[in-house]
């Protein structure tokens, strides 16, 4: 182990030739004397710790500056010789030092515990037992250990509470035929008589469901059934030998429409096609439908309301003059084809912008927008994917 007695911290990188002039000490924490006049060469001792030219400084340390000074004092101007490190002895040693685990009072590595002063003391400071200095095994004075199937093959004459043959315990390898009572065990166990009986079909067995239902076995001896049961219904008349259909439509809470067919006749239930549309009826008699004239139903917003849910058949009148407003349009589906939504920059501010649902389009882009006061639009539905504009 070596000790380096002396480190040169340089700062300016610069070298100093010639002799050096000891200029005295220097405070470091009021910068006195002024070092703005130093020329090089010139070295000085840190009696107070500071700072120069942001460089720290301890006590002990040489400021050696290496070119003329000026001001302000930079670090390139001067060097430091670190003298705070520095070390008089190791252990009563000087020069080259070697040290041992002796000379520290330390254990050596090579000695594995050999060199303890006291292991007994040592054993104690880890909690250690007294079992922790025995072997383990079979002779006297050894500790026991368990090997694959339990306790090893010692004299346990001196144990007590136990005997060579247990005979009030049941042997594993017995399967329970040991049992000093096999009813009482039975009983134990809450079975009931038929836990004796075999399953099958011959006299003194238990019947077992099969995936049919109930084996091949004589019933004459049965009560209350018949070889024909007239109040039952078969499965193979799927429902035609109800007693009465009527009562039985009344009993599943069906109404007088259940037994009327799907049509455009007369007395029939009309059934929406495809498209979700009415088929083809007359509708003369309808009453309190719009007009083919209007029909639209009339809805002012404002910026609060954006984003607006846009329904068909509506006329939207916007007022953006609070902020920006958004109409999402309903997904396009051929039950609103030719449907309408009208929508009217009433009082402009802000931009007024329509966004198609998904991927659909107004005139095949994804948005419209207005944002000049009184502009106004009609979007048509094709059903499909697009929103004309008209």
């Amino acid at each position: 182990m070596s000790i380096q007695f002396e480190t040169f911290r340089g700062t300016g990188g610069g070298a100093v030739t010639g002799g050096l002039v000891y200029k005295g000490s220097y405070n470091a924490t009021t910068s006195s004397p002024s070092l703005v006049t130093a020329t090089k060469g010139d070295f000085y001792i840190v009696s107070v710790a500071g700072t120069l030219a942001g460089v720290t400084l301890n006590v002990g340390d040489h400021i050696v500056f290496n070119q003329d000074s000026a001001d302000p004092v930079t670090s390139a101007m001067f060097d430091v010789i670190d003298n705070t490190d520095a070390v008089s002895s190791v252990n009563g040693q000087t020069g080259v030092i070697t040290l041992g685990a002796s000379d520290v009072n330390a254990l050596a590595i090579a000695s594995n515990l050999n060199d303890l002063d006291n292991a007994g003391t040592a054993r104690t400071n880890l909690g250690l037992g007294t079992s922790a200095i025995l072997d383990s095994g079979t002779a006297n004075g050894n500790v026991v250990v368990l090997d694959a199937t339990g306790l090893p093959a010692v004299d346990g004459s001196q144990l007590t509470g136990v005997t060579s043959t247990d005979n009030t315990r049941l042997l594993k390898t017995a399967n329970l035929n040991d049992l000093d009572n096999v009813g009482t065990a039975r009983t134990n166990l809450g079975l009931g008589t038929s836990a004796t009986l075999d399953s099958g079909t011959a006299n003194g067995n238990v019947v077992v469901l099969d995936a049919t239902g109930l084996p091949a076995v004589d019933g004459s001896q049965l009560t209350g059934v018949t070889s024909t049961d007239n109040t039952r219904l078969l499965k193979t008349a799927n429902l035609n030998d109800l007693d009465n259909a009527g009562t039985a439509r009344t009993n599943l809470g069906l109404g007088t429409s259940a037994v009327i067919d799907v049509g455009t006749g007369a007395s029939q239930i009309v059934q929406l096609d495809g498209s979700s549309r009415l088929p083809a009826v007359d509708g003369s008699q309808l009453t309190n439908l719009p007009s083919s004239g209007g029909g639209f139903t009339y809805s002012a917003i404002v910026t609060g309301d954006s984003p607006v849910s846009g329904a068909v058949s509506t006329h939207y009148s916007a007022n953006t003059s609070g902020g920006a407003i958004t109409i999402n349009l309903p997904a396009l589906a051929g039950g609103n084809a030719g449907k309408e939504i009208r929508v009217k920059l009433k009082t402009a501010g802000n931009t007024l912008t329509i966004d198609g649902n998904a991927s659909e389009t107004i005139d095949g882009s994804t948005t419209y927008t207005l944002t000049v006061q009184n502009q106004a639009v009609t979007l048509v539905s094709d059903g499909s994917s697009n929103w004309e504009v008209i």
